[in-house]
């Protein structure tokens, strides 16, 4: 019987989102991104901001300076996951 074959995964796009996640989205971005990086060549890190009203969106653009593959979507109001999800 020979092993099942699967092509080998070479790009990712991940995406999650984000609602008044000031405090934690930091470390998970990181930690994806590491995840990431140790997994495939290219990839794309997609956070959508949820019309947080905390600091998660300054917090986001931040992290875009020493993450340049982090793509940050920005909903001005709340549209929740579903609609989250649509824009990632």
């Amino acid at each position: 019987m020979s092993a099942l074959r699967y092509p080998l995964v070479t790009s990712v796009s991940a995406f999650f989102a984000c609602y008044n996640d000031e405090l934690p989205i930091p470390k998970m971005v990181r930690d994806v991104h590491a995840a990431l990086e140790a997994s495939v060549p290219d990839f794309e890190l997609i956070v959508v901001n949820d019309g947080s009203k905390d600091g998660s969106l300054a917090a986001l653009h931040e992290l875009q300076r020493d993450f340049p593959r982090l793509v940050v979507v920005d909903h001005d109001v709340y549209r929740g996951y579903g609609g989250a999800f649509l824009s990632g």
